[in-house]
């Protein structure tokens, strides 16, 4: 027998962490596809070209991970050799790390069939729940109609509560996930929600944040069975062959008035949606109300670089230079890079209080560098390298993971991601002051809820008291939607190698931390007004932010592993690791580090 397909060798391409994206229907003759690209951008490309051509249901990926050097075998883990072959006619895809063990897609199963026609899966939706929906609708309809669909800012930004019957829909949708089909969920995603986003602007706000936060959250539900990757594209969406709207957000967004009408229409109190695609750029002007307008683009088409409004980095730009403030983009291809990058307000200064909501994938690197002004910068789905690059002061969230070298000598600035590549926050600076040189700067601070690759704050040096890291360590949600610990919080060699100042936090209740892996580093003790002043509280709000399964309560953090909830004190949880060189600073001043538990020599 002849059997085809490729091996993978990330030892030897340390500089591209190489995207391995996996999608398998689960069914009877269902399709299975493995894309390997050195971004994953790339990877993620073949898949939508594959659905493009009707070969896959979705765009979306079951499974998701960038090769890392190493690896250990009886771990799970992928290592930096992965192969993946095929036996002709076998109908399936043999996937298997550096050791020769198979790796498990728990998250594939059945896909959604996008080829039946909305109106007929609406119909076969069942009854129970299509009066659910609507009855939920009706009552949002109702709360939006009065004082609750009127605002002096956008309405339903990224940390804004939603009404009742907005967030009721969404735990329905999300306690049934596992018994729902297909037919149920596109009623709800892809019908009613569109229909009601056209029915005003402040219903399609609330209807634009509803699948966000289905988006965020569909992957610590039990599918019962359905893909993962179809039940997040039908919450997202993207466009079929012939290049027609699928799934609640692109549907949404596709809706959207074009800019010029939408500027045209009586500022009602309602924040005023306006669209730009390629062909529409040079329409960009200011908004009416920069507190309320949101701008929306459709990135298809634009350029990575450029010197006009095509390059989609540069009309974010001049978005932001005309007053823009609010800004929802959509439909990448083919990666663009520097989105968010070189933002200046009207007055040329760094533009204020801007914020940023990108959907899809394809994104391209350097997204948020050079980050400044407090600008935010949401990404719902994967990143890619460099993000956060040489930042000064704001929020990036990325949704899923990101690759090599983010945050590569920031010296301000909050990223929330899960997991990174390698070389994460280099030469992070710490900066402890602001441009006045009076005002603490707001901090160069992070958390990863997975963890790191090898490198990770290598250099990390400089800076004040308003800056940490976390380290959580935790694997992404199984078959069941759970979390539950990795073998160690982190997997690499070279944990702040080299650094000379800083603190990371890294969650490690078993204590798996091998001493090795953070050489020239010290384990101390956590002061308790440390903890309640500054880690819990980060904690608790970037997991707020992802519906995660984390309780802050006082000295005590809990957290539901496997399905159990599992609960520790502070300081018999995280280990705090600062530089050696800190100490031996503060021993020649005269000062007593705080109870080292441990030092790690040079």
């Amino acid at each position: 027998e002849r059997r085809v397909g490729f091996r993978e060798n990330m030892d030897i391409k340390f500089l591209r962490p190489h995207e391995i994206v996996v999608s398998v229907d689960a069914a009877a003759g269902g399709v299975h596809a493995v894309a390997n690209g050195s971004e994953a951008k790339i990877a993620d490309s073949m898949l939508r070209t594959l659905h493009a051509q009707g070969v896959l249901a979705d765009v979306g990926s079951d499974l998701r991970f960038s090769m890392r050097p190493g690896g250990n075998p009886g771990r799970r883990d992928f290592g930096g050799v992965v192969e993946v072959f095929t036996v002709r006619g076998s109908g399936r895809l043999d996937l298997r790390n550096r050791f020769g063990e198979s790796v498990d897609v728990e998250r594939s199963g059945t896909k959604v069939d996008l080829a039946m026609p909305l109106a007929d899966a609406s119909h076969s939706a069942r009854a129970e729940w299509k009066a659910l929906c609507d009855e939920r609708l009706q009552q949002l309809g109702a709360v939006l109609s009065g004082a609750g669909g009127f605002t002096k800012a956008r309405m339903f930004g990224p940390d804004d509560l939603l009404p009742a019957p907005a967030n009721e829909l969404v735990e329905a949708l999300l306690d049934q996930a596992r018994t729902l089909t297909f037919a149920d969920v596109r009623y709800v995603t892809e019908h009613a929600l569109p229909c009601f986003a056209l029915t005003g602007e402040a219903c399609r706000a609330a209807a634009l944040r509803i699948l966000t936060e289905l988006r965020k959250r569909l992957t610590l539900c039990d599918l019962g069975g359905k893909a993962l990757s179809s039940m997040e594209y039908l919450a997202d969406g993207g466009r079929a062959g012939a290049g027609t709207a699928e799934g609640g957000i692109v549907r949404i967004l596709d809706d959207v008035a074009p800019l010029h009408e939408a500027l045209a229409q009586p500022n009602s109190g309602a924040p005023r949606y306006g669209r730009l695609t390629l062909a529409t750029r040079d329409d960009l002007s200011a908004p009416g109300d920069a507190a309320r307008d949101v701008l929306v683009i459709d990135f298809a088409g634009f350029e990575s670089e450029s010197f006009g409004l095509d390059s989609a980095s540069r009309i974010v730009s001049a978005a932001a230079g005309l007053g823009w403030r609010n800004v929802i983009g959509y439909g990448f291809i083919g990666g663009p890079r520097y989105v968010g990058t070189n933002l200046a307000g009207i007055d040329g200064s760094a533009a204020r209080g801007v914020v940023i909501e990108l959907y899809g994938s394809e994104f391209g690197d350097f997204i948020g560098a050079l980050l400044e002004g407090g600008t935010q910068v949401w990404v719902y789905g994967q990143g890619q390298s460099h993000v956060g690059m040489k930042g000064d002061e704001g929020y990036l969230f990325v949704l899923q993971d990101a690759l090599n070298t983010c945050m590569y000598a920031a010296h301000g600035g909050t990223l929330s991601v899960w997991d990174t590549g390698s070389r994460f926050a280099v030469a992070g600076q710490n900066k402890v002051y602001a441009a006045d040189g009076k005002t603490p700067a707001s901090g160069f601070k992070s958390i990863h809820f997975g963890s790191p690759n090898e490198y990770a704050f290598e250099y990390l040096m400089a800076g004040g008291p308003n800056s940490l890291h976390v380290v959580m360590g935790l694997r992404k949600p199984d078959t069941r939607g759970e979390l539950s610990l990795r073998p160690s919080p982190y997997g690499g060699k070279f944990f702040m190698s080299g650094a000379a100042a800083g603190r990371v936090f890294v969650f490690d209740p078993l204590v798996k931390l091998n001493p090795a892996q953070y050489q020239g580093n010290v384990l101390s003790s956590i002061p308790q007004q440390e903890w309640a002043r500054e880690v819990a509280p980060f904690i608790a709000a970037e997991a707020r932010r992802r519906s995660l399964p984390i309780r802050i309560d006082g000295d005590f953090l809990t957290l539901r592993l496997e399905g159990q909830w599992r609960r520790w004190r502070y300081d018999e949880a995280f280990a705090r690791l600062i530089p050696i060189a800190i100490v031996k600073s503060a021993e020649q001043q005269g000062i007593a580090p705080p109870s080292l538990v441990q030092i790690v020599g040079e």
